[in-house]
């Protein structure tokens, strides 16, 4: 075996490092650094399969599949993503709320105003990150809306506009790794109808929503949590169900059914750690209206 001791290795016109083929071993205390550059800057030519780059817009490492370019997902069985968490708008009766308010999850004591949302409404579905909180959609004393407002959880302040929703709804539901945002779901009060729509965000960029896929039934009112490579919805209203979907949150595509809950009912809250996902509470029977 050939040994090979070098501090920087560069091709003839020091622009980039030479192909190295065959069996090789690099072994360092310092670093490596990939190529990088941004999603619209992925190759599009000769690939193969185990390549991989730092995508500079998610702050990722992907690499290529065979298909497609995935993250390289790392699990973290805590979630440990932060010490905070946020509640945003409601229903006062008889008006909505613009109201943001923040608790400190590893203590005790009342919650503490964060800021205001862009649009005062009801029935958002949310999602974070990490570092970012977004709030899809929504009802509002005019009608149903279809606006993503964001906020810096480390900070406080008001809630920025993130883009908008594939379609205006409300009653949506939403889970996330830590690079998308999915929501599912919802109900056009309008028409009356209700929605199968799966849409996506890259949560640490600005933009409009991207039509992901659909769900196995129409339904709002969905539980929802995820996993750093799963996102799970589970039972809803119009009528009660209790069907369980899941999606893979790296990919595209309709929803796949995971199972039944042990009861049909909608409004249930979700929440999850990388093992395991909780759905608690709930209404067995259908609200009238979810508008007043």
């Amino acid at each position: 075996m050939t040994r090979l001791n070098i501090r920087r290795l560069t091709n003839e016109n020091e622009d980039g490092a030479p192909r190295v083929s065959g069996i090789s071993t690099f072994s360092s205390t310092a670093f490596l650094v990939p190529p990088r550059g941004s999603t619209a800057q992925r190759p599009s030519d000769n690939l193969r399969g185990g390549m991989m780059r730092f995508n500079t817009d998610s702050g990722h490492l992907e690499y290529y599949d065979g298909s497609q370019w995935t993250d390289v997902l790392v699990a973290n069985n805590s979630l440990d993503g932060g010490n905070r968490g946020l509640v945003a708008g409601g229903y006062v009766a008889p008006a909505r709320s613009s109201v943001v308010d923040y608790i400190t999850i590893s203590t005790l004591g009342n919650a503490v105003s964060f800021g205001s949302l862009t649009v005062a409404r009801s029935g958002t579905g949310s999602c974070s990150s990490s570092t970012r909180g977004l709030f899809n959609g929504g009802f509002t004393p005019g009608g149903q809306v279809n606006t993503i407002d964001y906020i810096t959880i480390s900070s406080t302040g008001n809630a920025i506009s993130f883009g908008i929703a594939t379609s205006v709804s409300e009653v949506r539901s939403g889970c996330s790794n830590s690079t998308r945002g999915l929501f599912a779901g919802g109900y056009f009060p309008g028409s009356p109808t209700s929605s199968n729509i799966i849409e996506y965000v890259t949560i640490s960029s600005t933009g409009n929503a991207v039509d992901f896929g659909d769900l196995t039934r129409s339904n709002p009112g969905l539980g929802s949590f995820a996993s750093s490579t799963r996102g799970v919805f589970g039972g809803g209203y119009t009528p009660n169900s209790n069907v369980i979907d899941y999606v893979t949150i790296s990919t595209t595509g309709n929803a796949i059914d995971f199972g039944d809950l042990t009861s049909s009912r909608g409004g249930m809250g979700g929440c999850s750690n990388a093992t395991r996902g909780l759905f608690a509470g709930g209404q067995t029977t259908s609200p009238s209206s979810f508008s007043n």
